[in-house]
């Protein structure tokens, strides 16, 4: 189903959704060449442990940047 729409579709509604929930923006772990097409960008000083620079990405909704280093929820580093 690649190269067929369906990914960028659902990341311009995910980000339509956050606005309308009122998000300061969006931060997220992927590839720089994808996701820069929507405005991600890497930010100085943000960062996550164990994640390469390059591929934690932030947009931003409003004039405020992210920059620190970020963690994610709890229930993704359980391991059975």
């Amino acid at each position: 189903m690649q190269r067929q729409g369906s990914g960028q579709g659902l990341v311009r509604e995910g980000l339509v959704r956050l606005k309308e929930l009122g998000a300061q923006g969006c931060i997220l772990v992927g590839d720089p060449t994808f996701y820069k097409r929507f405005g991600f960008e890497s930010m100085p000083g943000l960062s996550m442990e164990g994640v390469p620079h390059e591929n934690v990405l932030a947009l931003s909704f409003t004039e405020r940047r992210a920059k620190r280093n970020i963690i994610h929820q709890h229930a993704f580093s359980v391991k059975e």
